[in-house]
Parts: C-alpha cells; structure tokens; sequence
C-alpha cells in the first residue's frame, strides 16, 4: 500500500509537470509567433505559402528544444538510481523508454508549436504591414 501510493503520487506529479510543460511550450510558440508577425507577412507577400511557414516553424521550435530535451534525459539516466527501488518489472536504465520518451516530448513541442503558431495561417498581410 505505502508503495502504491508513492508511485500514485509520482505519477500525479508528473502529470502535472507535463501539463505545465505542455502550455509553457504553447504560450511561448504563441508569443514567438505574435512577435514575428512582421516577418512573417513579408514573407507571404514575397510568395512564401502560410503553410509551409506554419511547418517551418515547426520545425525551428523542435529543434531549440531539442537540446533541452536531451540533457532532461541525460539528468533523468543519472537521477534513474533513485527510482529504482519503486520500478516493478523494469530496470531504470532501459535505451527503449528514453528514446520513447524524446519522442513523446517532441511531439508535443510539435504539436504545441503547431496550435501556438496558427496564426500563420490566417496571416493578413496589409494589416501586419500597416499596425507596425
């Protein structure tokens, strides 16, 4: 039961750290985007399409948090000792969940990045143009 409700809790906690995680990767896409709005306009007057900014972007904001994203890994492979006495069934030094776990995360930035930066999209350019 103690060990139950340990790991209930970690488990919690780490919902958590992935939803605030998950809307600071949001807010910050979002505000990135608001800034650039300029730039952005100029280069959909100069012919670039609004979609292929969107996956530019995309693609610029997983690879900043990229490196972030390994030394989190890097710090959880060195913290994984500590988690080894409420692991039933695996070992805390297995390749596979770390990779898995970049994965997830840069999906999320993604995906994240995808829904902050849609007002690419809808981008109008003589507006932009005349506001700034």
């Amino acid at each position: 039961s103690p060990l139950t409700l340990r790991a209930t809790l970690l488990g919690h906690a780490a919902l958590c750290a992935l939803l605030v995680a998950v809307l600071g990767v949001y807010a910050t896409t979002a505000f990135i985007t608001r800034e650039r709005r300029r730039e952005l306009a100029i280069r959909v007057a100069l012919g670039a399409t609004p979609i292929a900014l969107l996956a530019r972007f995309i693609v610029d904001t997983v690879g900043w948090s990229l490196p972030g994203v390994l030394v989190g890994v890097g710090m959880a492979y060195w913290a994984a000792s500590a988690l080894a006495p409420v692991l039933f069934g695996v070992t805390p030094f297995e390749w596979w969940i770390y990779g898995a776990s970049v994965s997830v995360v840069c999906l999320i930035v993604a995906g994240a990045a995808c829904f902050g930066g849609l007002d690419i999209v809808d981008v109008d350019v003589l507006r932009c143009l005349q506001a700034e």
